[in-house]
Protein backbone atom coordinates (compact mmCIF):
# COMPACT_ATOMS: atom_id res chain seq x y z
CA UNK A 1 0.00 0.00 0.00
CA UNK A 2 1.50 3.19 -0.98
CA UNK A 3 1.62 6.23 1.23
CA UNK A 4 -0.38 9.44 0.48
CA UNK A 5 1.80 12.62 -0.20
CA UNK A 6 1.06 15.33 1.94
CA UNK A 7 1.99 18.14 0.43
CA UNK A 8 1.54 21.35 3.08
CA UNK A 9 1.43 25.32 1.85
CA UNK A 10 2.17 27.31 5.14
CA UNK A 11 1.57 30.76 4.98
CA UNK A 12 2.05 33.65 7.67
CA UNK A 13 1.81 37.38 7.12
CA UNK A 14 4.62 40.11 7.53
CA UNK A 15 4.04 43.50 8.67
CA UNK A 16 0.85 45.41 9.75
CA UNK A 17 -2.79 45.39 7.70
CA UNK A 18 -3.58 46.85 4.97
CA UNK A 19 0.41 46.89 3.68
CA UNK A 20 1.09 43.26 5.42
CA UNK A 21 2.55 40.97 2.43
CA UNK A 22 1.81 36.84 2.97
CA UNK A 23 4.68 34.31 3.02
CA UNK A 24 4.84 31.18 2.71
CA UNK A 25 6.59 27.65 2.58
CA UNK A 26 5.73 24.76 0.56
CA UNK A 27 6.37 21.54 1.42
CA UNK A 28 5.95 17.91 0.62
CA UNK A 29 6.27 14.98 2.73
CA UNK A 30 7.97 17.14 5.40
CA UNK A 31 10.43 18.12 2.95
CA UNK A 32 11.19 21.70 1.78
CA UNK A 33 10.47 22.78 -2.27
CA UNK A 34 9.83 26.42 -2.05
CA UNK A 35 11.26 28.28 0.99
CA UNK A 36 10.60 31.94 2.15
CA UNK A 37 8.23 32.82 -0.55
CA UNK A 38 6.29 35.96 -0.29
CA UNK A 39 3.40 38.01 -2.43
CA UNK A 40 4.12 41.17 -3.09
CA UNK A 41 1.64 44.15 -1.40
CA UNK A 42 -0.67 44.41 -4.72
CA UNK A 43 -0.88 40.34 -4.88
CA UNK A 44 -1.30 40.39 -0.63
CA UNK A 45 -4.21 42.68 -1.50
CA UNK A 46 -4.96 40.82 -4.39
CA UNK A 47 -5.87 37.70 -2.08
CA UNK A 48 -7.93 39.43 0.45
CA UNK A 49 -10.34 40.43 -2.32
CA UNK A 50 -10.69 37.12 -3.34
CA UNK A 51 -13.44 36.26 -0.67
CA UNK A 52 -15.44 39.08 -1.57
CA UNK A 53 -15.29 38.24 -5.20
CA UNK A 54 -16.29 34.57 -4.96
CA UNK A 55 -19.21 35.97 -2.61
CA UNK A 56 -20.16 37.75 -5.36
CA UNK A 57 -20.70 35.14 -7.56
CA UNK A 58 -23.38 33.31 -5.70
CA UNK A 59 -24.66 36.95 -4.42
CA UNK A 60 -24.85 38.95 -7.74
CA UNK A 61 -27.65 36.03 -9.90
CA UNK A 62 -24.86 35.38 -11.81
CA UNK A 63 -25.42 33.71 -15.40
CA UNK A 64 -24.29 29.53 -14.79
CA UNK A 65 -21.86 29.87 -17.63
CA UNK A 66 -20.40 33.08 -16.74
CA UNK A 67 -20.33 31.95 -12.75
CA UNK A 68 -18.42 28.97 -13.63
CA UNK A 69 -15.55 30.78 -15.96
CA UNK A 70 -15.18 33.12 -12.71
CA UNK A 71 -14.61 30.01 -10.52
CA UNK A 72 -11.94 29.16 -12.86
CA UNK A 73 -10.67 31.92 -13.00
CA UNK A 74 -10.40 32.33 -9.51
CA UNK A 75 -8.66 28.93 -9.52
CA UNK A 76 -6.06 29.97 -11.66
CA UNK A 77 -5.03 32.73 -9.89
CA UNK A 78 -5.20 30.83 -6.49
CA UNK A 79 -2.73 28.22 -8.39
CA UNK A 80 -0.86 31.18 -9.70
CA UNK A 81 -0.18 33.19 -6.51
CA UNK A 82 0.89 30.03 -4.32
CA UNK A 83 1.75 27.31 -6.03
CA UNK A 84 3.27 28.15 -9.50
CA UNK A 85 6.28 28.63 -8.68
CA UNK A 86 6.98 25.06 -6.98
CA UNK A 87 4.46 22.91 -8.82
CA UNK A 88 7.03 21.18 -10.77
CA UNK A 89 9.08 20.56 -7.71
CA UNK A 90 6.19 19.57 -5.95
CA UNK A 91 5.09 16.49 -8.34
CA UNK A 92 8.61 15.58 -9.09
CA UNK A 93 8.37 14.77 -5.15
CA UNK A 94 4.57 12.95 -5.67
CA UNK A 95 4.66 9.28 -5.79
CA UNK A 96 2.77 8.53 -9.11
CA UNK A 97 -0.44 7.07 -8.72
CA UNK A 98 -0.40 8.06 -4.62
CA UNK A 99 -3.45 10.26 -2.77
CA UNK A 100 -2.66 13.56 -2.66
CA UNK A 101 -3.28 15.61 0.67
CA UNK A 102 -3.15 19.45 0.45
CA UNK A 103 -2.85 20.99 4.26
CA UNK A 104 -3.13 24.56 4.21
CA UNK A 105 -1.36 25.47 7.77
CA UNK A 106 -1.94 28.89 8.64
CA UNK A 107 -3.84 30.77 11.54
CA UNK A 108 -4.84 33.77 9.40
CA UNK A 109 -8.72 33.79 8.93
CA UNK A 110 -8.06 35.50 5.59
CA UNK A 111 -5.82 32.73 4.18
CA UNK A 112 -7.99 29.16 5.72
CA UNK A 113 -11.22 31.30 4.62
CA UNK A 114 -9.81 31.29 1.37
CA UNK A 115 -11.84 28.66 -1.63
CA UNK A 116 -9.22 26.17 -1.86
CA UNK A 117 -11.04 23.81 -3.38
CA UNK A 118 -11.15 26.12 -6.63
CA UNK A 119 -7.32 25.99 -6.83
CA UNK A 120 -6.62 24.61 -10.45
CA UNK A 121 -3.09 23.52 -12.08
CA UNK A 122 -2.59 23.81 -15.60
CA UNK A 123 -4.40 21.51 -17.51
CA UNK A 124 -6.25 19.99 -14.33
CA UNK A 125 -9.41 20.94 -13.13
CA UNK A 126 -10.53 21.87 -9.44
CA UNK A 127 -8.71 20.38 -6.81
CA UNK A 128 -12.10 20.14 -4.53
CA UNK A 129 -13.62 17.59 -7.22
CA UNK A 130 -10.56 15.89 -8.19
CA UNK A 131 -10.47 12.24 -6.78
CA UNK A 132 -6.45 12.27 -5.92
CA UNK A 133 -6.79 14.92 -3.94
CA UNK A 134 -7.93 16.17 -1.11
CA UNK A 135 -7.53 19.41 0.97
CA UNK A 136 -7.44 20.46 4.64
CA UNK A 137 -6.91 23.25 6.61
CA UNK A 138 -4.64 23.66 9.79
CA UNK A 139 -5.25 26.29 11.67
CA UNK A 140 -1.27 26.72 12.40
CA UNK A 141 1.21 28.15 10.55
CA UNK A 142 4.31 25.81 9.68
CA UNK A 143 2.16 22.84 11.07
CA UNK A 144 2.44 19.53 10.31
CA UNK A 145 -0.20 17.26 10.09
CA UNK A 146 1.04 14.16 12.51
CA UNK A 147 0.89 10.45 11.20
CA UNK A 148 -1.69 8.01 12.24
CA UNK A 149 -0.53 5.63 13.87
CA UNK A 150 -3.26 5.12 16.62
CA UNK A 151 -6.29 2.67 16.41
CA UNK A 152 -9.82 3.85 14.86
CA UNK A 153 -12.85 3.89 18.17
CA UNK A 154 -15.44 1.63 16.92
CA UNK A 155 -18.20 3.23 15.46
CA UNK A 156 -21.71 4.18 17.91
CA UNK A 157 -24.07 0.62 18.09
CA UNK A 158 -27.50 1.44 16.74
Amino acid sequence: MTKDSIITLSIDEAGTPPEATFLFHVMVDGTVVASNQSLSPEESKAVREIPRRYNGLFEGGCMPKLAAEKLAALGAELYGLWLAGSWEKVGSKVAFGTLRLLVIASDLPDVLNLPWELLRPPGGGFLGVDSKFSIRRFPRAGGQIPAFDGELRPRPRP
